[in-house]
């Protein structure tokens, strides 16, 4: 079989067809493919591919997987007891599991005339749509924490919003009172802290922490006095915010947990349909 394959440059055809499948899971179904051993399996894998050009060319149904990534991290730490995805893994699972659901929707209304393509999706429960909706509706494009994801986020972002604002016009009102003794009159982050920047030569006219030097030694960036309780306040509330960020991180990972098996059968069906779809 091996010099058979060989001969006929059974490899060079397989990387060739494999370029048109759109994800690395239909990739990755090239690579094991072997000749099919019974009239049966050929017989089927042919009409999965008669089906989806009757779809495609006849009624139009079409799916496209563009784009999508290999989840399988994300699926590997879902087996994990109490282990948390990070937010862009979260949003991998969902683009997968998204497509899946409407591929799905989309075969269901010919189930009949496409009973093989409709057996590869069949068992992908709608239930999962309610996990994949929080995670949209929580998690923005990019992976960040959409404000409304808690009420209790709103309401530390807006305090952690408030306290910058404040402490910011705190250093502005100090700068201006230490005239000549500033280098530049902007605010600046050292050490995760607020600073103000100071020339070197007039050090000793601003009261407070010094959080490190400019490259050319000409400036020290100085936290005042004054700065240093709002300064720990804001502290606390990034604190806050980044517990509270976690506890929900957590929840969405077991609501996807919840479902991990239905989240495996979306994957496993993004494949096949791709796969199918290459060839």
């Amino acid at each position: 079989m091996s010099y058979s394959l060989e001969t006929l440059e059974y490899a060079k055809l397989l990387e060739l067809v494999s370029r048109h499948a759109q994800t690395p899971m239909g990739v990755e179904r090239f690579a094991d493919l072997r000749p099919l051993a019974t009239r049966t399996e050929l017989d089927n894998a042919l009409a999965a591919i008669s089906e989806t050009i009757a779809l495609n060319e006849e009624k139009q149904v079409t799916w496209s997987f563009s784009g999508l990534e290999d989840p399988s991290d994300a699926v590997a730490i879902l087996k994990i007891q109490n282990a948390t995805l990070e937010p862009n893994l979260m949003l991998e699972v969902s683009r997968v599991c998204n497509q899946a659901l409407f591929a799905r929707s989309s075969i269901s209304p010919e189930k009949e005339t496409a009973s093989v393509l409709w057996n590869f999706v069949e068992n992908i429960p709608p239930s999962l749509l309610g996990a994949i909706d929080q995670v949209n509706k929580k998690l923005l494009p990019g992976g960040e924490i959409d404000d409304s994801a808690s009420p209790e986020l709103a309401k530390l972002r807006r305090e952690i919003n408030a306290q910058r604002s404040r402490l910011t016009k705190s250093l502005e009102a100090a700068m201006r009172a230490a005239g000549t003794a500033i280098q530049d009159e902007i605010v600046t982050m050292r050490n995760d802290r607020y600073v103000i920047p100071v020339k070197t030569d007039f050090r000793g006219k601003v009261g407070g922490v010094a959080h490190g030097f400019s490259s050319s030694g000409s400036t020290v960036f100085v936290e005042p006095l004054e700065a240093i309780e709002a300064n720990n306040e804001l502290q606390n509330l990034k604190g806050k915010e980044e517990r509270e960020i976690a506890r929900i991180l957590f929840d969405l990972t077991e609501r996807l947990r919840e479902q991990l098996p239905a989240i495996e059968m979306a994957v496993k069906a993004v494949a096949e349909l791709d796969f199918i779809k290459a060839k």
